[in-house]
């Protein structure tokens, strides 16, 4: 993870033209051990964009995401 991190906000970097911290933190691996606790993973990162007021919606965010995959009631 570390090398990854480090290349990607190199890169990132260079194409936004931006220096300065890209990550918040270090990385951690958190555990899922249970269906549970998988949809909160889920919800959190498919809510995120809304959460930091990006999109009004979770189906509005442009970039990669399985938001169309999910079956069920759709999260906002």
């Amino acid at each position: 993870m570390r090398y990854l991190r480090a290349n990607l906000s190199k890169k990132v970097g260079r194409l936004a033209d931006w220096s300065g911290g890209f990550w918040e933190r270090r990385y951690s691996a958190e555990p899922v051990l249970d269906d549970t606790a998988l949809v909160g993973r889920l919800r959190y990162v498919l809510t995120h964009g809304v959460k930091e007021g990006l999109v009004e919606r979770s189906a509005e965010w442009p970039g990669l995401t399985s938001y169309w995959l999910m079956p069920g009631p759709a999260v906002s």
